[in-house]
């Protein structure tokens, strides 16, 4: 049996870890749109806007891959 460790968990279960690692960003973002909010920082609009732009460019890799799915001519002439 092969230890739990974090390359044994990439290697069996990707789509979990990936997963995980998204959770974690977000948590990661909240916490930080708190303290800044809390402390009433500057740069709270900065994470914001970088959290807007995010949003923006991931929704917009969605609807690209989305697109290609339904017709791969789309793509690069390669279905994915």
């Amino acid at each position: 049996m092969q230890p739990v460790i974090l390359a044994v968990m990439l290697r069996r279960y990707p789509q979990l870890m990936l997963k995980l690692y998204y959770l974690l960003a977000v948590c990661g973002a909240v916490v930080l749109v708190y303290y800044l909010w809390y402390v009433r920082s500057i740069y709270f609009w900065v994470l914001i806007g970088s959290v807007g732009l995010w949003i923006v460019l991931w929704g917009a890799l969605l609807v690209q891959t989305m697109l290609v799915e339904a017709d791969p001519a789309l793509g690069h002439g390669k279905g994915i």
